[in-house]
């Protein structure tokens, strides 16, 4: 039934005494009030209706109210036919009579409480139920979390999807939507036919009202009042949005006081006014209840330079020190700051000035990443914005992480003292990083000039056209000879083409440098002054006041130190000013740590150029051509003047081939640590190896066999008398001792090989004439030949041997079809005869059936000629008789000429066969064909089965006399076969060659080397590849192969004092004994004693070393220092840079410790001996989430490193919880000395010893 409506010009019009039927029954169903509303519109209507007013003046101003805002009143269950006008009525006036506790409950009723909405996103939902809420809302206020989005789709009829995004609570398992959209989605869904229901913003909130719980406030709570105060809508003064009411309770049941507060989500505050705070304050006096804190919601002033950019979508947000994905669209709120404003590093994000007022607000700003070359990304935190100050005030902890990663394009300033912060931004900033975009312009243009030359060609040019060939290849060489070097090295220079300036003055006038690790000058002048020249050096070296330039004593009023990463300029520090004090005796240097603080921030290897000390310029200055060893103390900078050192070399030897470098390092994490300084230094040419990376590529000069395919295993774990024996040596004593044997028992395969030789009468090997690897392929090459002879012969006897083989199988197969061949064929003509004879009748019945019916045709035309001669025909008649004549004669002579052969067929064929031979029926049957040609078939059956049986005896003749040809070759083969005991050498030589293949045999010596001592300690042979396995194959391959490939002219080894001396000696070996050693370490680092070098001496006198000694820490800080002279009895001098005091835990507090422990961008470590299993360790499910996933076995910033000491060796990190029980004293001294900054000892007295 359609709807009809009537509006309110309707209602005016009606005639009282003619009000339309349609009307009085819609108004008849009506509720009282909404009766009355009508007849308020017009009273005069009542009588006339029978209807009688009583509800209140209250309740007819609502309802008229009402009615004039709706112009239209709608009529339910009637049909108009008159004016055809359809209207569906609002469900929201229906909803009015329905009471609030009613529809509360159908509210919590909630039909999605068991649904899964991940088996609906990206499809339809049906029914489609939410709560409406205030735009903007961005939390739940029941569970006070933020909502997550979902995403429903819905397809329409005609084609075409649409979207719908609900906010969804996971705790109420509600979906709700912002009042601004509600209705567009509701009108959307309704017209694809979606079941919609959705909760009033009123209805909404005295839901979510019902299910607040009271609120304690204790005398700890923070409640605000703002300044002013909307009395019928209370607004956040902040965010000018509706704030929630909620319940609340101050003090115990007995004495308390209940009120109402107000909650706004986006400050995550409660608010009163004031007059109320202030009624509280005197209530909560009165009943002796402690008062919460209340402070005044400050207004935040917006400076007129602030953007608030509604087009930037923030990439991650920064909140307490943590970086998290910012998923929370357009925020209208976030100000964007750009370089013209200041952000200030504070210890909090509140201006420290007396009577500066801060308000809190949320920034955007741009951080151009830092291992991203030229990408940019926008990070939101929370700052204090001070109108006084006109600066913004960010929290160190939130800093840090941006520091961390690159460059914010914001002015920022540090209120932190030597908080070792780089300069970013500013005037000097841009200045800066102007000169090194025109150095790389210089660059460019250098590099523009080469490829546009005429004779320039590109070196990955292929032939197009204008070369031939051959031409092109010689333009390239041209090319490279003449533009090589200068190419080579602008892309040298461009990542990092200098690391300082240093201002020096005189006479009021200031010259300015720039210096880096390579002089790099154009043709009108240097324009970086290589820090490895005597000149780059004291004008960098930070212990230097002043310096001697073209005879004048110049001050050195500034030095500069900048952080380049890819041709980009991400900050700069000021070691040093005109203005600052110089202290020039002494480690205690002010410069020197302020210049240690300021890495210490910077979490990785930066050079060393402007702290340089005098006994680590010493080491660097020791001339190219000594062998020199350095033992310097945990964090005396040994592995950054073992690379300041390769550079200082490379600068002043260009004529050494720095290709035949290599610097052997602990392990792969080392490699990756040192490999910034390293390629800043220059140093990308010289490698940077493990040791078992090293070895592994000597072991591929050799034979890959040698190579595992497998990762070679930590060796600390294996017994270390094991170990320490390999190294030794006695070791190599039976190595040697092994080999030879080995080479004896191969010697039995060579007097083999001689009888074998002899058989054939060929020459013997000359075995003095190969070295142990060439014996065994010679002896190989030589037993194949006979297995080539061998395999010939018998391939010859095999093909006579199968055919003879196969000659007496198909004889067989003959003899078994002979006898059923036989019979067939006797058979064959009995069995066609009945066949014959079969057909012979019916061609007597068809040729009866003829003559019949000639007879009748014959006797037809006789009766046609009598009725003809009886008939009167004026014309024809003659005619017709005539024709009747000669067909007549025609059938007779047709039907005797029938019957004629008919006669002579019965004649031939009337023959008795019983007498007869086969041969003679055949022929018998063969005359019949002429009369019946159907009996061919007959007659083709019994030929060829008489012939196959007579081809089957040919077969039989032919093939028996094959066989006894065949078998009489065989026979004579057999004869001259080789002898079996000369087979069976030729094999047994054969599966031996295998057996002593280069890795097998190496494999028989070792084990042949190890097997006493194993059996000797009663130790098992291990399984896996660990360093000492590398080590024993080189030595087997040197003695092997009785050569050595190795082109190296300098090793540097850092944590030199973990390889054995007899590994030093080997190292020498495969070089050819022309290597020079650099050698840098502590023996007091070295874990197992015996397996490494405890004392240098014997290195010094193997290889005439000469020593040096670093003593000084600059790694850790004095309370480290202190702790680790104290523990291990050590004299090692202090850097004067301070921090926390070492502090120690129980086990059972490590999870908690870790919990508390804020992790920002820091290095931070934990440390285990090797006893315990990594996995296990760690009690991650006791930990945040947020804590157990920074949990790893890699090392980067912003995680928490889970490693054994001996995997951590030449590294550092700011924060070290070492697990000390049962670490020998060198894996605790390793242990303490990896932190930078904190260092926290756990007692775990439940390890036990492994």
């Amino acid at each position: 039934m359609a709807l009809s409506f009537f509006t309110q010009r309707d209602i005016d019009n009606f005639d009282l005494n003619n009000i339309p039927e349609e009307f009085v029954n819609y108004f008849n169903g009506l509720s009282d009030e909404r009766k009355s509303g009508i007849i308020s519109s017009r009273p005069e209507l009542g009588p006339a209706l029978g209807y009688s007013q009583k509800a209140s003046f209250d309740n007819a101003a609502v309802e008229d109210d009402f009615i004039e805002s709706n112009e239209d009143i709608l009529e339910s269950d009637f049909e108009d036919n008159n004016q055809g006008e359809v209207v569906i009525e609002k469900t929201d006036i229906e909803s009015q009579e329905e009471s609030d506790s009613v529809r509360l409950k159908d509210i919590a009723n909630n039909i999605y409480e068991y649904i899964d909405f991940s088996m609906y996103l990206n499809k339809d939902l049906n029914p489609f139920e939410a709560l409406i809420i205030s735009n903007g809302q961005k939390k739940c206020r029941i569970h006070r979390k933020s909502f997550s989005n979902l995403q429903f789709k819905y397809k329409a009829e005609r084609g075409g999807v649409y979207g719908v995004a609900p906010l969804y609570c996971d705790e109420c398992k509600r979906l709700f939507l912002e009042q601004d959209r509600s209705s567009t989605v509701e009108k959307a869904l309704t017209e694809r036919n979606i079941q919609v229901k959705l909760y009033s913003l009123e209805l909404t909130k005295a839901f979510i009202n019902s299910c607040l719980p009271v609120i304690e406030i204790t005398s700890e709570s923070e409640i605000y009042f703002p300044d002013s105060w909307v009395e019928d809508n209370p607004m956040c003064q902040i965010h000018h949005e509706p704030l929630d009411e909620s319940d609340c309770i101050i003090g115990a049941e007995e004495n308390c006081i209940k009120l109402k507060v107000y909650y706004c989500s986006t400050c995550d505050k409660y608010l009163l006014r004031r007059s109320a705070a202030l009624d509280l304050e005197e209530e909560c006096s009165s009943k002796g209840i402690p008062m919460p804190i209340i402070k005044p919601l400050v207004a935040k002033s917006v400076n007129a330079k602030q953007i608030f950019n509604r087009d930037i979508i923030p990439d991650f947000f920064i909140q307490e020190g943590e970086q998290f994905n910012y998923k929370y669209g357009k925020n209208d709120e976030i100000v964007n700051l750009s370089e013209n404003d200041t952000i200030v590093v504070s210890d909090s994000i509140y201006c420290s000035l007396s009577g500066h007022d801060c308000v809190e607000t949320m920034a955007n700003f741009v951080v151009e990443l830092k291992k991203k070359s030229h990408v940019k990304k926008n990070y939101v935190c929370s700052v204090g914005y001070c109108s006084q100050c006109n600066k913004y005030y960010l929290a160190e902890e939130d800093y840090k992480v941006v520091y961390s990663l690159g460059r914010p394009e914001v002015n920022v300033i540090s209120d932190i003292e030597d908080a070792g912060y780089q300069i970013t931004s500013g005037e000097v900033f841009e200045l800066e990083k102007q000169h090194l975009d025109d150095l790389e312009n210089e660059f460019d243009e250098i590099t523009d000039s080469i490829h546009d030359a005429k004779d320039y060609a590109n070196q990955y040019a292929t032939y197009k056209g204008g070369y031939d060939e051959g031409g092109l290849s010689v333009a390239k060489e041209r090319s490279k000879r003449k533009y090589g070097k200068k190419l080579g090295d602008i892309d040298k220079y461009r990542a990092k083409p200098y690391s300082y300036r240093v201002d020096i003055t005189f006479a009021g006038k200031t010259e300015v440098y720039y210096i880096g690790a390579d002089d790099i000058e154009f043709e009108d002048g240097k324009r970086v002054y290589s820090f490895n020249s005597d000149f780059g050096r004291q004008l960098v070296n930070i212990r230097n006041i002043n310096i001697i330039k073209d005879g004048k004593q110049y001050d050195i009023a500034l030095t500069r130190q900048f952080d380049i990463e890819a041709a980009q300029l991400y900050g700069y520090a000021n070691l040093r000013t005109k203005d600052d004090l110089i202290f020039r005796e002494g480690i205690t240097d002010p410069f020197l740590v302020k210049v240690l603080k300021l890495r210490k921030q910077q979490h990785s290897l930066v050079d060393i150029i402007a702290t340089v000390q005098e006994n680590q310029n010493a080491i660097v200055d020791e001339t190219l051509y000594s062998n020199l060893i350095v033992q310097g103390c945990a964090g005396s900078g040994k592995t950054m003047v073992l690379l300041h050192r390769l550079s200082a070399l490379k600068y002043n030897h260009p004529e050494f081939a720095f290709e035949d470098a290599v610097i052997l390092t602990p392990n792969e994490q080392f490699n990756l640590h040192i490999q910034g300084l390293a390629e800043g230094l220059q140093l990308g040419n010289i490698r940077r190896l493990s040791i078992e990376e090293y070895y592994q590529e000597v072991l591929l000069d050799y034979d890959e066999a040698f190579v595992p395919s497998s990762r070679v295993a930590n060796e600390i774990n294996v017994n270390q008398q094991f170990v320490d024996y390999i190294y030794s040596d006695e070791f190599i004593t039976k190595m040697n001792e092994a080999f030879v044997e080995g080479l004896d028992e191969r010697g039995t395969l060579g007097e083999m090989l001689d009888s074998v030789c002899s058989f054939f009468n060929e020459n013997t090997i000359d075995f003095d004439k190969y070295s142990p690897s060439e014996l065994m392929p010679a002896i190989k090459q030589k037993n194949v030949h006979f297995e080539a002879i061998v395999a010939a012969q018998d391939q010859e006897y095999k093909v006579v041997k199968d055919k003879y083989d196969n000659l007496l199988s198909e004889l067989e197969k003959i003899n078994k079809e002979l006898p059923k061949a036989k019979k067939r064929a006797n058979n064959i003509v009995k069995e066609v005869i009945p066949s014959v004879y079969f057909k012979l009748s019916e061609y007597d019945s068809n040729h009866e059936k003829g003559i019949y019916g000639i007879q009748s045709e014959l006797k037809r035309l006789q009766e046609e000629v009598k009725k003809t001669e009886s008939q009167f025909l004026p014309f024809g008649r003659k005619a017709k008789l005539e024709e009747l004549d000669r067909e007549i004669d025609k059938i007779k002579r047709h039907r005797a000429n029938i019957i004629k052969k008919f006669k002579l067929a019965n004649e031939e064929l009337a023959e008795d066969l019983s007498e007869l031979s086969d041969e003679e029926i055949i022929s018998w049957i063969q005359k019949v064909t002429l009369y019946v040609p159907e009996v061919m078939d007959e007659v083709r059956q019994c030929v060829n089965i008489k012939n196959a049986y007579k081809n089957l005896q040919k077969q039989k003749e032919d093939t028996l006399a094959l066989t006894l040809e065949e078998n009489t070759t065989m026979l004579q083969m057999e004869k001259n076969l080789y002898p079996d005991e000369i087979k069976k050498a030729i094999v047994y030589i054969s599966s031996k060659i295998d057996e002593y293949s280069d890795y097998n045999f190496y494999f028989k010596v070792f084990e042949a080397a190890t097997s006493g001592f194993l059996k000797e300690h009663k130790l098992k042979s291990l399984k896996g590849i660990h360093r000492y396995d590398l080590y024993a194959r080189i030595l087997f391959c040197i003695k092997y192969y009785g050569k050595v490939n190795g082109t190296l002219k300098l090793v540097c080894v850092d944590e030199g004092q973990d390889l054995a001396l007899n590994e030093y000696k080997i190292i020498s070996s495969i070089n050819q004994n022309k290597l020079l050693f650099n050698i840098f370490g502590d023996t007091n680092q070295l874990l197992k004693p015996g397996r490494g070098i405890s004392d240098w001496s014997s290195l010094k006198n193997q290889f005439d070393m000469k020593e040096f000694v670093l003593n000084e820490n600059y790694r850790n800080t004095n309370q480290i220092t202190r702790f680790c002279n104290d523990s291990f009895d050590m004299k090692v001098m202090q850097t004067g840079v301070d921090g926390p005091s070492i502090k120690e835990i129980r086990r059972v507090e490590l999870e908690q410790e870790l919990s508390n422990t804020p992790i920002v961008t820091e290095r931070v470590a934990i440390l285990l001996p090797r006893s315990v299993r990594k996995t296990s360790y760690i009690k991650k499910d006791l930990l945040p989430t947020k804590i157990s996933r920074l949990i790893s076995n890699k090392i980067d910033n912003g995680l928490i490193s889970l490693m054994y000491v001996d995997e951590v060796k030449g590294i550092e990190f700011d924060r070290v919880y070492v697990i000390s029980n049962k670490m020998t004293k060198n894996e605790k001294y390793i242990a303490f000395t990896r932190a930078l900054t904190e260092l926290i000892v756990v007692v775990d007295n439940n390890i036990t010893a492994k």
